[in-house]
């Protein structure tokens, strides 16, 4: 059965009297894999946390400066100066980071990525989602143009930047089936992106049952502390991966010591960041994610 489709005049009016929200200040974004929805009734942080460790989720990126870069709608004019809109607009954002070479090369493994939908984080903690018309919300359908990095010259802030600009399927809905969330758990600002980790393991020596590594983190250098839940690592020996059977911190020498049955010489040793077959190690709003160089036992 086919529906006939006219202009119906309850579709065409405009809804625009009545008291409104204020708009809030966008000072993020969030990038959702392409085809997964949210179901608004049921998320809470365990369902974030595994859509952060699956990959399918990247939390909040806070950029230092952002300005739209919309492309406009293309019109064509009668003889009597009467305009038609042909071609609709694009929306469009470019985001400017203050950070150093290792978060460009780790932004530019998104560059000319189609793979993403983008969801604007505001000032509250909110988010700005596609509402589907079975009631899921997605983000924005984007493509993601990474740019050439720039050291600063002069006291004007350069570094990292993206372009994102929402295909035209993204801007249809982004102009008329967008709404806020905000979650009743958690707030959209306070997650932070998967931070990658740098694991350098000490010498092993053959018969040893405790693996002992320094762990910094992978753009800063600086000392990562409370990475001790023994579900979010594995021991690989050999390929063959394992649990520790107890891990602990110390602050005075900053290293690791990871317990594990003894190992003999001239086994291959890692260790990495591993839960549920995820590597990323979820710790409260953070998330982690590493593996250490193969070390042979001597």
């Amino acid at each position: 059965m086919l529906k006939r489709l006219n202009c119906a005049a309850a579709l065409l009016l405009p809804l625009l009297g009545g008291l409104f929200c204020g708009t809030k200040m966008m000072v993020g974004f969030a990038l959702l894999q392409r085809g997964v929805e949210i179901d608004p009734t049921a998320f809470g942080k365990d369902q974030l946390d595994e859509l952060v460790a699956s990959g399918e989720l990247i939390p909040t990126l806070k950029y230092y400066n952002g300005e739209n870069n919309n492309q406009e709608a293309d019109y064509a004019t009668s003889t009597r100066k009467e305009r038609s809109k042909r071609v609709e607009g694009v929306k469009g954002w470019t985001f400017v980071f203050d950070k150093s070479n290792c978060f460009q090369n780790e932004l530019n493994k998104l560059d000319n990525s189609d793979w993403y939908t983008i969801v604007p984080i505001l000032e509250d903690g909110s988010g700005v989602f596609n509402v589907k018309s079975n009631g899921k919300l997605t983000g924005f359908d984007a493509k993601l143009f990474v740019g050439i990095y720039d050291i600063p010259l002069t006291a004007d802030v350069t570094g990292a930047n993206v372009q994102v600009d929402l295909t035209p399927d993204g801007t249809a809905r982004w102009q008329s089936s967008a709404d806020v969330f905000m979650p009743d758990e958690f707030r959209f600002d306070e997650i932070t992106p998967v931070a990658g980790l740098r694991i350098e393991l000490d010498p092993i020596v053959d018969g040893a049952t405790s693996i002992t590594a320094t762990i910094t983190g992978l753009c800063s250098g600086n000392s990562i502390v409370g990475l001790t839940d023994m579900a979010n690592w594995k021991i690989g020996k050999d390929g063959v991966l394992s649990a520790p059977s107890a891990i602990a911190y110390n602050a005075t020498t900053k290293k690791y010591s990871f317990t594990t049955t003894a190992v003999d010489a001239g086994t291959e040793v890692q260790l990495l960041t591993s839960a549920d077959g995820n590597p990323v190690y979820v710790k409260d709003t953070a998330y982690y994610s590493g593996q250490s160089q193969t070390l042979t036992v001597v």
